[in-house]
């Protein structure tokens, strides 16, 4: 606006209705929108003729390093009261431990809820009251491995009942026993 100014700058709202729409579809019906106004305006500042890329900024690894690492908050992992390890982010923590990114996100917004019923995930810093540990990654994932019980299932129990509607009777099977 300095360059062109205040007059000759214009602003169109656009609301779209994106229920039931998933995002890469909304992305695309944006990029859409811009690249429309793009070709029929031809407006001066885009010396770049291509919606939704911003030819200002280069992203080279370290500059996407930087905007992870000032996005990124601390997660910190608990046993009781105790701090047992600390990642520099989520993404760092779900690498470091192999920890699947539903768990993590489910802990970190419900910091009391417990991991395989033993670890607490939060951004929540330690308080004077809490032991530190500071475990490496390895040992943390052999806790974990420890207490996770993913692909260590020597047991599932499955029932099922069938129904004759001709007759009415009913047939129950289970991996244990089935009733008639």
């Amino acid at each position: 606006m300095k360059t062109f100014g205040m007059d000759n700058f214009k602003l169109d709202i656009y609301i779209i209705d994106t229920t039931g729409m998933v995002y890469s579809k909304i992305s695309a019906i944006t990029l859409c929108l811009e690249q429309y106004y793009i070709f029929n305006l031809n407006p001066s500042p885009h010396s770049i003729k291509v919606a939704g890329y911003n030819p200002i900024v280069e992203f080279t690894k370290e500059h996407i390093a930087s905007i992870k690492k000032a996005n990124s908050k601390p997660v910190y992992v608990y046993k009781d009261k105790t701090l047992l390890y600390e990642a520099t982010s989520a993404t760092e923590l779900i690498k470091e431990t192999n920890i699947s990114h539903s768990t993590v996100t489910n802990s970190l917004k419900n910091p009391k809820k417990k991991v395989f019923e033993v670890l607490n995930v939060s951004h929540i810093s330690p308080t004077p009251d809490i032991k530190i540990k500071n475990l490496d990654a390895q040992t943390l994932k052999e806790i974990i491995n420890k207490y996770s019980t993913v692909g260590k299932r020597t047991s599932l129990e499955v029932s099922l009942t069938l129904i004759d509607h001709a007759s009415n009777k009913t047939c129950t099977f289970s991996n244990s026993s089935v009733k008639i």
